[in-house]
């Protein structure tokens, strides 16, 4: 059972005018002290203790935490396990939300427009959900670490790589991607070129292999030799001249390659 006090201040929040005057829908906000009822909703991201720790200083400067959590019919909470467990600490009460029916779907959904979730969250959470088009994508990303999700997650979208779509559930894996041969490329350059791992360069380099005449393992080997012709530039534009340049480096009259229009 629930240990709640409602918020006596909701009555007075607006005496001027009425919540009917105002086209508002009521939502109650309780009061408890006791936050061992509360307990963690499977799936949901790992608890970072270093925002515990700064809301525990908030809490400290300001008496307590004005924000509510959210929690659903069975105490678990959707929203605010930063929040409970700074509260735990400091052995102080909490404003709580009730949505019965919510789940990690809400969970997920409710932290979309927010900062403190990273793409792993996500990621973690929708294959928690069964989702296998992020379970097959978490696999990649365990095999590619020394690359970000963000830049597993975009170049393995079938379509678009736009991170709100990701974290709204929206990500469709490519199964025929050639991602895992770009990393390996990048990372046979990346000690004579650190920028090779950076998403400019990546996607540089998939733009030079939409034609048809591009080898990249003869670029890599190219660059492996000569490596003093690279330049280091953030424009993917300047990027895309300087891997035709070192392409076409001492080709002795065979074909010139030509990546982009001048």
């Amino acid at each position: 059972m629930l240990n709640f006090q409602t918020n006596p201040m909701l009555a007075d929040a607006i005496p001027a005018m009425s919540q009917q005057d105002l086209n508002l829908e009521t939502k109650i906000v309780y009061k408890t002290f006791d936050l061992e009822q509360f307990k963690p909703l499977h799936g949901n991201r790992q608890v970072n203790f270093a925002h515990v720790k700064r809301l525990v200083d908030s809490i400290k400067d300001n008496g307590y935490l004005l924000n509510p959590i959210t929690v659903n019919k069975n105490n678990e909470v959707i929203d605010g396990q930063h929040r409970l467990e700074a509260a735990k600490q400091i052995h102080t009460f909490l404003w709580v939300i009730v949505e019965p029916e919510a789940g990690l779907k809400e969970a997920v959904v409710f932290n979309a427009n927010t900062s403190d979730w990273g793409l792993k969250d996500y990621c973690k959470s929708y294959c928690d959900l069964g989702c296998k088009d992020y379970q097959d994508l978490m696999v990649f990303y365990e095999n590619n670490k020394d690359f970000t999700m963000a830049q597993c997650a975009e170049h393995t979208a079938l379509t678009g790589g736009k991170m709100q779509d990701f974290k709204l559930g929206n990500y469709t894996y490519n199964y025929s991607h050639n991602v895992d041969i770009v990393f390996e490329a990048m990372r046979r350059i990346y000690d004579f070129c650190p920028s090779s791992k950076s998403n400019s360069y990546i996607r540089s380099i998939n733009t030079c292999m939409n034609n048809k005449n591009f080898d990249l393992n003869q670029f890599v080997k190219k660059f492996i030799m000569y490596p003093e012709q690279y330049r280091r530039s953030s424009h993917i534009s300047i990027i895309i001249a300087n891997i035709e340049h070192i392409y076409n480096w001492k080709n002795h009259g065979k074909t010139r390659i030509i990546l982009q229009s001048k």
